[in-house]
């Protein structure tokens, strides 16, 4: 939770939730976190994107029926499939057509 706080801390966005590895839900590519995540937020799959980096991360998404953008600047490849990358996270706003917050 302390990298992705650290990573969040310098969009210029909000976001309405952020989740990390929790024992309650089985790990990926099971979409268990992102599903909550959604409940929580209130928020459809159309209305939501996953940032990820890692090949378990895109399958969780498309599990979930969410878009998913890969994080270039994470530890795995970008899985073939992959429409959406973003070599830093200050592209991420852009990619999902918001402004400053």
């Amino acid at each position: 939770r302390l990298r992705s706080s650290s990573i969040i801390a310098h969009l210029p966005v909000e976001l309405a939730q952020v989740q990390t590895p929790d024992p309650r839900y089985r790990g990926k590519p099971a979409p268990d976190h992102l599903l909550a995540a959604m409940a929580e937020a209130s928020t459809d799959p159309d209305q939501t994107v996953f940032v990820g980096d890692m090949d378990v991360d895109f399958e969780a998404a498309s599990r979930a029926h969410i878009d998913y953008v890969h994080a270039a600047w994470g530890y795995g490849k970008r899985p073939k499939e992959c429409e959406l990358s973003a070599q830093h996270f200050s592209q991420l706003p852009a990619l999902f057509g918001v402004g400053p917050r």
